[in-house]
């Protein structure tokens, strides 16, 4: 049930008093917080909710954020390792929890300072040209106030806020590999606690760099970092961000081909296959099944009444609010989805149909 209050964790508030959150994701961090801390959990004797299953849908009309604003935020969210997301139940939702081990937390850049050219400053008089009406005395005294101010607009412009956002999916990207490097070793230096975030913060701008700079697609820089991890050289050579930037064309060359080699394999028993006419077999054989599935599940529903089918209907629904609360505010469409789909699948695993085998075998 909700509460008229949230109690927030304490151990989350002091956190939160020197940990910076960028506007946007932090309106969905409080939605998240809504829908956990927000609510006693029936199944765990009144106690706040840990987690809970939260569509897109519900947070954009908790924040108005358009859909893509809403993934992106979330995905950074999740790189910087402030939320937990699990994706388990009827594939609707994911699952969000606040991560309450704070010391994984990855900090959002700070604004920088960068310095500015200012040209094209202009004078209202000097000492060869004064203005109309004034002395050659009257005429420097102005100038050198022009200069002055001058001056102090300069100084004001070089000391000027710029947004620098690294970008969300260097981050992931960054996370990414540090991951790997410390699977293969945990006590690599620049990855302990006290340097962790820092360190993936410098390797994300790195990686920025391979995007914008270099031209590279982020889903090549991901299979790289990914890659360089998991194979028994480049392991022990790909330790930073920059370091994969300098190797780069080298190393995503080396990735594809390694690739081509794990699915050598498979592509040759397919290419076997497909010549000799089974994997065409294969596929129609999958269909023919499914359609009588398909076919099962429609005449089992043919069989009853409509007062049955409401009765069908309405059992699923008064369970599914029971197993996920939350279900409740999802939208018509969304529901009833959700719906006949734990209809079907009660149907085929109470109802005793042929096995696939059986199937071809017939």
């Amino acid at each position: 049930m909700t509460e008229p209050f949230i109690k927030y964790r304490r151990d989350y508030n002091k956190k939160r008093q020197r940990f910076r959150i960028p506007g946007r994701m932090h309106q969905l961090i409080e939605v998240i917080i809504d829908k956990t801390w927000g609510w006693k959990d029936p199944e765990n004797e009144g106690e706040q909710k840990e987690s809970d299953m939260i569509s897109n849908s519900q947070f954009r009309d908790a924040t108005t954020m358009k859909k893509q604003n809403v993934t992106t935020e979330l995905n950074r969210a999740e790189a910087m390792k402030i939320i937990k997301v699990t994706e388990k139940g009827y594939n609707i939702a994911k699952r969000y929890a606040i991560n309450t081990n704070y010391d994984e937390w990855i900090a959002s850049p700070k604004k920088v300072t960068s310095p500015k050219k200012v040209t094209g400053v202009t004078y209202k008089g000097s000492e060869s040209s004064p203005i109309s009406g004034t002395t050659i005395e009257d005429s420097t005294i102005e100038t050198s106030i022009e200069k002055t101010l001058s001056e102090i607009i300069i100084i004001s412009l070089i000391v000027f806020e710029l947004d620098f956002w690294i970008n969300s999916e260097a981050t992931s990207i960054a996370v990414i590999l540090a991951d790997g490097i410390l699977s293969n070793d945990p006590g690599e230096p620049k990855l302990q606690p006290d340097k962790k975030e820092a360190t993936i913060l410098k390797w994300a701008d790195d990686i920025e760099k391979i995007n914008r700079l270099d031209k590279r697609s982020w889903a090549d820089i991901s299979r790289v970092a990914d890659w360089a991890q998991r194979d028994d050289f480049e392991k022990n050579n790909v330790k930073s961000g920059a370091k994969m930037r300098k190797r780069f064309s080298d190393l995503l060359g080396k990735c594809a081909q390694a690739k081509l080699t794990e699915k050598e394999p498979e592509f040759q028993a397919w290419e076997k296959r497909k010549a000799s006419g089974e994997g065409e077999r294969e596929a129609k054989e999958a269909l023919d099944y499914q359609e009588y599935l398909e076919k099962a599940f429609t005449d089992y529903l043919a069989g009853k009444t409509q007062d049955e089918k409401r009765t069908l209907y309405d059992t699923h629904k008064k369970q599914l609010f029971q197993d996920h609360p939350t279900a409740q505010k999802w939208g018509v469409e969304t529901l009833n989805e959700t719906i006949v789909s734990t209809i079907r699948s009660a149907f085929f695993e109470q109802t005793d149909l042929i096995s696939r085998e059986e199937f071809k075998a017939r």
